[in-house]
């Protein structure tokens, strides 16, 4: 998965699950959560990705907090570009 598809996931989820009255959606938030903390798998752009995005969700008023920016999606571009030197570095 990469990085934007990370963020486009994390973008999707629904973070107030746990505020949720309904068990059904407590339960399906909870296994999306699961699935979208599976796939940081030690890569510190998605961890930041996904703490960039609990920070946003979890501020504000209602938090006591300052409001979070919202995380700005990774350039696809220059994710084509690391892939691609990563790749040529392993190969050499």
């Amino acid at each position: 998965m990469t990085n934007r598809e990370f963020w486009n996931a994390c973008q999707a989820t629904n973070w107030q699950f746990e505020n949720s009255e309904q068990h059904e959606t407590w339960l399906a938030g909870t296994e999306a959560m699961k699935r979208l903390v599976s796939k940081i798998q030690n890569d510190p752009k998605k961890q930041n990705i996904y703490d960039d995005f609990h920070a946003y969700n979890f501020s504000g008023p209602a938090y006591g907090t300052p409001k979070a920016s919202k995380p700005v999606k990774p350039d696809a571009v220059s994710e084509i570009a690391v892939d691609n030197l990563i790749a040529k570095l392993e190969s050499e």
